[in-house]
């Protein structure tokens, strides 16, 4: 996998993080996956982060967080942690 920086304007860069292509299951045809974040701060500094996002992937590190709401991971933690400990308690 590679990555490359692209300036977005004074102190702002972009991240991308090339994932490779896949086959769409819809079209047949391959596409190409990506992976953007933004960074603030120097070129030096975004060169920096792109060969830290590099490597966390290469390790099998996730790229980005999970979009999983507050709400919903407290619903699942009372399933799977509290429910079942009060259950043994009374």
């Amino acid at each position: 996998m590679r990555g490359h920086l692209v300036k977005r304007y004074k102190g702002s860069w972009s991240i991308v993080i090339d994932l490779g292509r896949s086959r769409d299951p819809q079209t047949g045809f391959l596409k190409r996956g990506q992976k953007w974040f933004s960074f603030r701060g120097t070129k030096k500094d975004a060169e920096e982060r792109l060969s830290e996002l590099l490597h966390r992937y290469h390790q099998g590190g996730v790229l980005e967080s999970s979009k999983l709401l507050l709400g919903d991971w407290l619903d699942r933690w009372l399933d799977t942690a509290v429910k079942p400990w009060l259950s043994l308690r009374t």
